[in-house]
C-alpha cells in the first residue's frame, strides 16, 4: 500500500489457556484435526508444564496450550480468537458430529458474514480407552468461528 509505513510483522502464535495439558492436546489434534508442532519440556521435570503448540490445517498462527503460573483463573474465560473457515455452516456441522458443543447455531451477521460460538466443552473418544470424556475447560476456550461471506 502506497504510504503505508507500517513493520512488517506477522502474528505466530496465540495463548489458549487450559488446565490439562495432555487432554488439550488430544483436543485440538484429535478433534479439531491440528497438527502438533512441537510438544517441549519447559524444565527438567517429566511431569511439571510444556510448551505445546498446534496449528490448524490452513494458516500460519499457531496455538500455545499452556497456562503461566498466576493465570488459571483466565482457564476457560473468553479466549478473543476468531477461527475463519469458508462455510460455516458445513464447518458447524462437522464439529458438532465430532462432538463440538455451541452456544448457539450458525447465523448470518450485520457485517454480511456467518458466525457461530463454540462453548468451553467438547466431547471426544480417547484414544485406546473407548470411553467418552469431555474436555470440560481445559481444552477448549470460548471462541468463534466466522465465515467472511454468508453463501
Amino acid at each position: 500500500m502506497e504510504g503505508d509505513r507500517g513493520v512488517p510483522l506477522g502474528i505466530r502464535s496465540v495463548g489458549i489457556y487450559v488446565r490439562d495439558q495432555d487432554r488439550a492436546k488430544r483436543f485440538w489434534v484429535e478433534v479439531m484435526g491440528f497438527r502438533l508442532v512441537q510438544d517441549t519440556p519447559m524444565g527438567p521435570d517429566p511431569a511439571g508444564p510444556r510448551w505445546i503448540e498446534v496449528a490448524p490445517p490452513r494458516g500460519d498462527v499457531v496455538l500455545v496450550l499452556y497456562t503461566p503460573e498466576g493465570q488459571e483463573d483466565r482457564i476457560g474465560t473468553f479466549s478473543n480468537v476468531m477461527f475463519d473457515c469458508d462455510d460455516i455452516r458445513a464447518t458447524y456441522k462437522e464439529l458438532s458430529a465430532r462432538g463440538v458443543e455451541f452456544v448457539d447455531a450458525p447465523r448470518r451477521e450485520f457485517w454480511g458474514g456467518g458466525r457461530a460460538s463454540a462453548t468451553p466443552t467438547a466431547t471426544s473418544t480417547v484414544s485406546g480407552s473407548g470411553a467418552t470424556r469431555s474436555a470440560q475447560f481445559s481444552a477448549v476456550p470460548r471462541c468463534a468461528c466466522s465465515a467472511r461471506r454468508w453463501s
